[in-house]
């Protein structure tokens, strides 16, 4: 993935605080939710010192992490990846909250899971903007808007419409799919030469099924095959069908080829085909498929029951 904190640190002032702007409430939202629902927990609860000081040391953490981060767009390049590694360094106090405690009022054990949600939600959000910390879990609905945001202006010189539907609000996996979505999402921007892109999710039943939609020119079966007999991947006495055909995309040696997109897309993996895209989905218990014709391509992949966060 390309390293935002240098290209965010060598852009030009004012689009750098244009794009901060953008990307404020995914990082501004759940620290003021941290520092709200704490404030709440200890104005409505009678605690020991100990208990006490583990709140207020929450408060005040994300109240730093708050103040540095709404500062970060006014820094020169230097000075910026120097706050980036202040904020690392706070974020390491504001883990997600693991204790139980035991809450005089009912509405407290409410508080606590929000800010818990809001932590992870934290964690998330600077491990994918800035690439500090670690993500204890993947937020789907977070991931989409932020490559959207990252990538609004090559979407726009392409003239494609970037569309999401999810069918469960806040959807969380245990196992990350960037480097699954950036692929997929990032193929359809750089070769199918689409009008629209849709990344949508049914969850009415496990597994759930994800799907990158694109409207573009579409996957060339035959093109594939003939790839696949150069390589000598398949025998040529071998009828195949031509969704077989298609299969052959998830071939180690086979490559997505078409039209190039000479602009930066952030996010997208480099290196990464599809054949260690069905690997990876794989390895995470999932199946990855593909249906394409002119004007209607569409990438699947499953997501099993255990790695929903619930």
């Amino acid at each position: 993935m390309t390293d935002l904190v240098d290209i965010l640190s060598e852009m030009p002032h004012d689009k750098q605080i244009g794009l901060f702007a953008n990307l404020a409430h995914e990082l501004a939202s759940p620290l003021t939710r941290i520092m709200g629902f704490t404030e709440l927990i200890l104005m409505n609860e009678s605690f020991t010192s100990a208990t006490k000081s583990y709140f207020i040391d929450i408060k005040y953490h994300a109240s730093l992490l708050d103040e540095k981060f709404r500062k970060l767009s006014q820094q020169t390049p230097r000075k910026f990846k120097e706050s980036v590694a202040e904020m690392s360094d706070l974020l390491t106090y504001l883990p997600p909250l693991e204790k139980e405690h035991n809450f005089s009022n009912p509405k407290s054990k409410s508080y606590q899971t929000k800010i818990n949600v809001s932590l992870r939600q934290l964690h998330y959000a600077f491990h994918e903007l800035l690439s500090i910390g670690d993500a204890e879990t993947f937020h789907f609905e977070r991931y989409l808007k932020l490559y959207s945001t990252l990538n609004e202006e090559v979407l726009e010189n392409k003239n494609i419409k970037f569309y999401t539907q999810l069918g469960t609000p806040n959807l969380e996996t245990k196992a990350s799919y960037n480097l699954e979505l950036n692929n997929l999402i990032g193929n359809a921007i750089k070769h199918a030469d689409p009008n629209f892109i849709r990344v949508s999710i049914k969850t009415n039943y496990f597994p759930y099924l994800m799907r990158v939609h694109d409207d573009g020119k579409g996957i060339d079966a035959e093109k594939i095959y003939r790839a696949a007999l150069e390589k000598d991947i398949m025998d040529p006495s071998t009828t195949l069908s031509k969704q077989e055909k298609m299969n052959l995309i998830f071939e180690r040696e086979i490559t997505t080829s078409g039209s190039q997109s000479p602009e930066l897309i952030y996010g997208t993996s480099q290196g990464l085909g599809l054949s260690m895209v069905k690997k990876s989905i794989e390895k995470k218990g999932g199946e990855l498929r593909v249906k394409s014709e002119p004007g209607d391509t569409r990438f699947y992949f499953t997501i099993p029951e255990y790695q929903i966060v619930k």
